[in-house]
C-alpha cells in the first residue's frame, strides 16, 4: 500500500508534465525529484542538485530523511509539507523553495551577522579581534572584554583577552578561518558557568558569517536544517 508521501510525490511528478521538479531541503541544499528505489529501508525519492554532492531524500514511516556520504541517515522533517511551498517555474524546472528566512528563525539576541563573507577575511589576526569584539557588543558583553590584542607569527596566531577579573588565551595555527576560535569562546562560556546557550556557525543567504547563541533544544532544531557549519 502506498504510503501518504508516496502519493504526494507521484502527484508532483504527473503535473509537472515532463518538467525537472526541483525542491530545497531545509537549508541542505536543492534536490531533484525521482521516481524513488529503495535502500536499506529507505524509500529514495530525491538527488542532490548537484554532481558534485552525495545527498539524497528518503522517506519512511518515521518521516524525511537525509542520507550524506558514510553518514547515518539524519531524519529532518516529519513529512514533506514543510517543503512543498512557493512553487516557481525556471525555464524546464519547478522548483520549490520554503526555506525561512534567518529573522524569522531567530531573534535579535540569538543571531549576530557578521561583516564577513570570506574564510581569506581571517589571513591577519587583526580579523579575529575584530570578530570577537563583535560577539562580545552583539550579546550585550557576554565575556565582558576590557581589552583585547593579538600577535602572529607566521600562520600561529595568539589572542589574548581581557575580562574585569580574569583572561582568556587563544591560540590559533592556521591562515584561514579556523573553528577554533569558537570552540575556544565556548570553553570560556563554560568557565564563567554560561553554557546553558553555545556559539555556533552558520552561513546566511548573503555569504555573510552568522554567529548562532543557542540553547540545545534550538541548537538541534537548527542541525536538523543544516543551518550550522
Amino acid at each position: 500500500m502506498k504510503s501518504q508521501i508516496q502519493n504526494t510525490i507521484q502527484d508532483i511528478l504527473l503535473e509537472a508534465d515532463g518538467l525537472q521538479v526541483q525542491l530545497h531541503a531545509h537549508f541542505w541544499g536543492k534536490f531533484d525529484l525521482i521516481e524513488k528505489h529503495v535502500s536499506k529501508g529507505h524509500h529514495i525519492f530525491a538527488t542532490a542538485g548537484s554532481s558534485a554532492l552525495d545527498r539524497k531524500l528518503s522517506h519512511n514511516e518515521e518521516g524525511i530523511f537525509l542520507h550524506l556520504e558514510d553518514e547515518a541517515p539524519l531524519l529532518i522533517a516529519e513529512d514533506l509539507s514543510s517543503f512543498l511551498r512557493n512553487p516557481q517555474r525556471f525555464s524546464n524546472t519547478l522548483v520549490y523553495d520554503a526555506r525561512p528566512s534567518y529573522e524569522s528563525l531567530f531573534t535579535s539576541k540569538q543571531m549576530y551577522v557578521s561583516d564577513f563573507r570570506d574564510p581569506e577575511d581571517f589571513e591577519e589576526v587583526e580579523a579575529y579581534l575584530k570578530f570577537i569584539k563583535g560577539i562580545d557588543k552583539h550579546f550585550d558583553g557576554l565575556f565582558g572584554i576590557t581589552n583585547i590584542h593579538g600577535v602572529e607569527n607566521g600562520d600561529l596566531k595568539n589572542i589574548q583577552i581581557q575580562m574585569e577579573n580574569d583572561s582568556w588565551g587563544i591560540e590559533i595555527q592556521k591562515e584561514l578561518f579556523n573553528m577554533e576560535v569558537l570552540h575556544s569562546l565556548n570553553r570560556l562560556l563554560q568557565q564563567k558557568d554560561q553554557a546553558a546557550d553555545m556559539l555556533h556557525l552558520s552561513i546566511n543567504s548573503s555569504m555573510h558569517m552568522v554567529i548562532l547563541k543557542l540553547d540545545q533544544k534550538k541548537l538541534k532544531t537548527a542541525i536538523k536544517m543544516g543551518l550550522i557549519v
